[in-house]
């Protein structure tokens, strides 16, 4: 496999024009990049696999977009839902619980919520 130039630079226009060149990226990843798109410019492409996994690991930030992110947080909690109800055996008495944990307009509505149950404060007693 291999990574040219072109294809560098437009992840990173990507990821500048959705701000997760800042956001979530630290500066060690950016300076990599940045290494990486500029060596990529001299020679014309990267074929080495350490730095070729490293970069995609990268990209796959730079790529990320909030509805991705909601759904990959629904996603993880429709999963501990369905542990938790096979466990306590929910199933049994309430079967289109099954339906709802494979709706995807449910999971979207577990992954926004999901982002409130974060930001709110946990009552004390």
């Amino acid at each position: 496999m291999q990574i040219t130039y072109t294809r560098l630079l437009n992840h990173l226009k990507r990821g500048v024009r959705n701000g997760n060149w800042r956001r979530r990226l630290d500066h060690i990843e950016r300076a990599f990049y940045r290494a990486a798109l500029a060596y990529s410019k001299i020679k014309g492409k990267i074929v080495n696999s350490t730095v070729i996994r490293g970069l995609l690991q990268i990209i796959r930030k730079l790529r990320e977009t909030p509805l991705l992110r909601i759904l990959k947080a629904g996603l993880n909690r429709a999963q501990t839902m369905r542990e938790n109800f096979i466990a306590n055996g929910v199933f049994n008495w309430c079967p289109q619980a099954k339906k709802w944990l494979s709706n995807p307009a449910y999971i979207m509505w577990l992954g926004l919520t999901e982002g409130v149950y974060i930001l709110s404060p946990t009552p004390t007693p």
